[in-house]
């Protein structure tokens, strides 16, 4: 292969890198209650999910297991940051406790949080037609998606149909996050290539941390599953928001 050659393709190994990485994201400064929110550019690199979860604004949590992701993020939350928490299971109530034996603990505590909401039985893939009162989130969130089963196409499409119904739902500078492990057969979904179509595109991937949710446990669609130990290195949450738009 000849120099000229090898430049080419440096060349176009380069545009193709610089295509597929994610933008900077627009993020809501932390306030008070009652002062402006405006948004501010934050590069990827210094962001954590943690942080983006307990910024102000409304947040839906979709397809929690035993709600002990839901009861992490009220918590460190608390009752100082604006905005109310939704948290939801695709499960029915008895389904829920029936499957997950902490879920009842962890469902009392979080029916006594002052800005929680607990529901049940709500479709992820259908938040377009749930009732919110009206309400749109700056956040929404979904941890390790999956339809129970080992089909490639199936969780793809669950994803798909999951972004696509978080767009009419979506505050103005909002963003979803979708957390999944950083392993086959999860890592052949090809996640950040399902936004296209739904008004959402791909801004950031970011290592997802459990240690900074105090008490939260992954809990599969199937109970009797073997335990996932999640570390820095073995899950990733992408950030989805709308594009930016020109002028």
């Amino acid at each position: 292969m000849g120099k000229r050659e090898r430049a080419r393709r440096r060349q176009q190994n380069r545009k193709h890198d610089t295509l597929r990485k994610p933008g900077p994201v627009a993020l809501p400064k932390r306030v008070g209650v009652g002062n402006a929110r405006k948004p501010a550019k934050a590069d990827a690199s210094s962001l954590t999910v943690a942080s983006l979860v307990t910024m102000p604004g409304h947040v839906l949590i979709v397809g929690d297991g035993d709600f002990s992701f839901s009861r992490a993020v009220a918590s460190i939350r608390g009752s100082h940051v604006p905005g109310d928490l939704q948290c939801t299971s695709l499960d029915s109530a008895s389904t829920v406790t029936a499957k997950y034996p902490r879920a009842q603990q962890h469902l009392a505590s979080l029916h006594t949080h002052p800005s929680c909401t607990v529901r049940h039985s709500v479709d992820a893939t259908n938040l377009h037609g749930t009732n919110f009162s009206g309400r749109l989130f700056s956040r929404i969130v979904f941890m390790f998606p999956h339809t129970g089963k080992q089909r490639v196409h199936m969780n793809r499409n669950l994803i798909s149909e999951f972004l696509s119904s978080c767009e009419p739902v979506l505050a103005q500078g909002g963003l979803v996050l979708v957390t999944i492990k950083d392993r086959p057969p999860y890592s052949r979904w090809n996640i950040a290539e399902l936004a296209v179509g739904t008004g959402l595109e791909l801004k950031a991937k970011l290592p997802f941390d459990a240690d900074e949710f105090p008490g939260y446990a992954h809990r599969t669609t199937d109970p009797t599953a073997k335990k996932l130990v999640i570390d820095s290195q073995s899950a990733n949450t992408f950030v989805f928001g709308r594009p930016r738009t020109s002028g």
